[in-house]
């Protein structure tokens, strides 16, 4: 009984697939099921868990995305006469508008930028706007209201800088180095005998990441 009903959930989880709507997808990149992602960029060796909602994102390289999180989505007018669409935007899911007859602009989906090597947990969201730097991570069900700088930890709601990943020294080198635009083999090639980071910094330094 156990067994079957394994089968029936691992065929319900292939039928509640993601869609994917506007998007760029990179090479070996994975997404979770049950999610929904339009206007996104994912870059390589990312991975993306289940029941995602993400609106106008770009996703760098190597990043570690958990489930249930939210970044961008729509946002709504709030000095009008009211936060509902049909006030402010002439197409909308009500089919409905009552305001003048131009339109204002209104930006609802403000860009999120997520850097490369970002690890963000389960239950996060992310404000429209938010640049998130490289190397940061994210704990788990914090709300990103302000840019993330690069290899901090942040955490809380509002989410707050908990400490840095590492020294500033190295922080300036990773950032310098870019090591995530090298050649997967090469990057492989670098790491073989278990090298520190500081050393492996060192070494990408050495090599040409203007491309990959």
């Amino acid at each position: 009984m156990r067994k079957i009903l394994n089968c029936f959930i691992k065929l319900f989880r292939r039928m509640n697939f993601s869609c994917l709507n506007n998007c760029k997808v990179a090479k070996n990149v994975h997404v979770g099921y049950g999610s929904n992602f339009i206007d996104c960029s994912f870059g390589k060796y990312s991975y993306l868990g289940n029941y995602n909602s993400f609106r106008n994102v770009t996703l760098g390289k190597y990043c570690s995305i958990a489930s249930y999180v939210c970044a961008g989505g729509d946002s709504h007018k709030i000095n009008g006469i009211s936060t509902s669409p049909v006030f402010y935007k002439k197409r909308n899911c009500l089919h409905k508008y009552l305001g003048p007859s131009v339109e204002e602009f209104f930006d609802e989906a403000r860009p999120v930028n997520i850097g490369n090597d970002v690890w963000i947990g389960e239950k996060v969201f992310i404000k429209g706007g938010i640049t998130i730097g490289d190397g940061a991570i994210v704990g788990a069900g914090s709300v990103v209201t302000k840019d993330v700088p690069p290899y901090s930890i942040v955490a809380g709601v509002p989410a707050k800088v908990i400490k840095m990943r590492f020294e500033d020294e190295l922080i300036a080198k990773l950032l310098k180095s870019k090591w995530w635009n090298l050649d997967s083999k090469k990057i492989k090639e670098l790491l073989k005998d278990n090298p520190s980071i500081d050393i492996f910094a060192e070494r990408v330094l050495n090599e040409d990441c203007s491309l990959g």
